[in-house]
């Protein structure tokens, strides 16, 4: 078992231009290392995928 939460997001200054970066916090708890780092590799996967979708 495991928890992330995402604690803090922030994205440019202005609400109708796409900002050059982003900056996404995240807290994953988990009792087993191996769960946290199946956790942090899927976490990154996504991320990755969705940056490249976007460009």
């Amino acid at each position: 078992m495991a928890v992330v939460t995402v604690g803090s997001v922030q994205a440019g200054t202005k609400s109708n231009i796409i900002p050059e970066r982003a900056t996404l916090l995240v807290n994953i708890r988990a009792y087993d290392v191996a769960v946290r780092e199946h956790l942090l590799t899927a976490i990154k996967r996504i991320v990755n995928a969705e940056w490249r979708g976007g460009r």
